[in-house]
């Protein structure tokens, strides 16, 4: 779980350092889709923990 933990935290951190980068641009959030796909690769990390630390609480 310590790997899942540290790679969503890293996935995290490009997530807030790209939405930084494109409104220090004044570039909308919504229209870039690599901001889109890194939002996407969080939500996916985020689920795979959910889903991990509900078997640990069902065992």
């Amino acid at each position: 779980m310590n790997d899942l933990l540290s790679e969503l935290e890293r996935e995290r951190r490009k997530l807030n350092e790209l939405g930084q980068a494109l409104i220090e641009q004044s570039i909308p959030l919504c229209s870039s889709k690599e901001l889109q796909l890194q939002s996407r690769r969080v939500d996916e990390l985020l689920i795979k923990l959910h889903h991990l630390i509900s078997m640990e609480h069902n065992t």
